[in-house]
Order: structure tokens, then sequence, then C-alpha cells
């Protein structure tokens, strides 16, 4: 028998008894706790997530408003591993003729495609700066537009490394 027990007369048969019930409340309080920080966790993210994309979608209209209102157009290409157009603004639209769609269908995606055969050198030429100087640079060219008019661009280009390590190219033409 143990020492408290000698004291509060309680027989092994009663201890038992009373250690069943001290376990019992443990894990009934145990799992009480953990089923409540589940729920405030369930919460807070629901709360968090919900703000957070909020948040993104706010920032996603603002950005589309300041690119719509860009004079020009504007033309987004990722580097992973061949360069391939992601976006084109509604601008650039209104000076190529081309929407993303077209690019797709005419050209597998690939920009280089839209440029004048005989400036196609120069592009690559451009582009192959841009990679090394990772600076703002704005080269001329001439492309094709949907309609199978000649057209000069002048094209400012950038190149950002996400947070992945993939290249992206962000021109304004």
């Amino acid at each position: 028998v143990c020492f408290f027990c000698r004291y509060i007369e309680i027989t092994s048969t009663d201890l038992k008894g009373v250690v069943q019930i001290f376990i019992s409340q443990i894990m009934f309080w145990g799992s009480f706790f953990v089923m409540l920080s589940l729920y405030v966790l369930k919460y807070l993210y629901n709360t968090v997530s919900k703000q957070f994309v909020c948040d993104i979608s706010d920032l996603k209209m603002s950005l589309d408003t300041y690119i719509e209102s860009i004079p020009g157009g504007i033309h987004h290409c990722v580097l992973d591993p061949e360069p391939r157009v992601i976006y084109v603004s509604r601008g650039f639209t209104d000076i190529t003729g081309y929407t993303m769609k077209d690019i797709n269908s005419r050209y597998h995606g690939k920009y280089i495609g839209m440029v004048y055969e005989e400036d196609r050198d120069t592009f690559i030429k451009g582009a192959e700066y841009l990679l090394k100087a990772k600076s703002t640079i704005t080269t001329t060219y001439r492309i094709i537009s949907k309609r199978g008019e000649i057209i000069w661009l002048s094209d400012s280009a950038n190149i950002v490394e996400d947070t992945r390590g993939v290249r992206n190219v962000l021109s304004v033409v």
C-alpha cells in the first residue's frame, strides 16, 4: 500500500478505482485540450488565409489596373529552360494583334516566332546581353503583326529571378 494510502485508509481495490478515474480524467482533459487547440488553429488558419487571399486579390487588382494603364504593351516571358511567353497585356494585343492564345497556337508560346526574320539575330543578341548584364536593356526590332504588317518595336526589357530561381523577362514595348 502506498504512503498516502496509509493515512486516508484506501485499500488496493479502492486505489485501482481512483487510478482509473484519474487516468480517465487525464485522457478526457487531454483530448479536450487537443480538440480545443485544433479548433483554435483551424479558426486562426481560416481567418489568416482569408485575409491573405483578400490581400493578394487586392494586390492583383491594383497590378492589373496599373499594367493596363501603361501606354504601350507589356509581355512577360519565362526562361524555364527555353524562353516562352506567359503574359501579354491588352496594350500589347492592341499594338500587335496577338493575344496569348494566338502566340501559343501560332508560335508555341515562343516570342521569337513573331520577330521579323531579318531582325532575329539582333533580337537574340539583345536577349543574350540581357542575360549577362542582368540590367534593363532597350532594343529595336520588327515583328510581323497578326494582320501581316511589319511593325517596329522599341522593347525595354528587364530580367528578374523569382524565389524558385526561374528567370523572368519583363518587357514594355
